[in-house]
Order: C-alpha cells, then structure tokens, then sequence
C-alpha cells in the first residue's frame, strides 16, 4: 500500500511507542481505520481520511 505522509507517521508513532515491527504496526493502524470506518458517523470519517491523507475506499479486508 501507498501510504500518506501523516499515514506513515502515525505508523512509526505506533512502532516507536509499541515496538512493533514497522510492518505490523502498519497492520494495526490500517486495522483500526478499518475498524473506525465502518463505524463512525460518515462526517467524522471523512474528517479522519482527511487529516491522514488516505482514502477509505482503498482499506482492504473487514472491519470486523
């Protein structure tokens, strides 16, 4: 995957302060907007794509 600048921040924020792998803390946090995105009310995840420069339409796999 193609990450954002502020998407591949936040990764190494998440390996730096778990130490995690860098490839698995890509797993948790694409994960998690997974997650967040199937369940939060549709401006606020527009709002979250936004300031991490992603696309929900591009996250694979379920939320669940």
């Amino acid at each position: 995957m193609n990450y954002s600048k502020n998407l591949k921040d936040l990764i190494q924020t998440v390996a730096m302060d778990t130490e995690l792998p860098e490839e698995a803390s890509a797993a948790a946090v694409t994960a998690t907007l997974r997650y967040l995105t199937a369940r939060l009310p549709s401006p606020m995840v527009g709002k979250l794509h936004e300031l991490l420069q992603t696309n929900p339409n591009e996250l694979s796999g379920d939320a669940d």
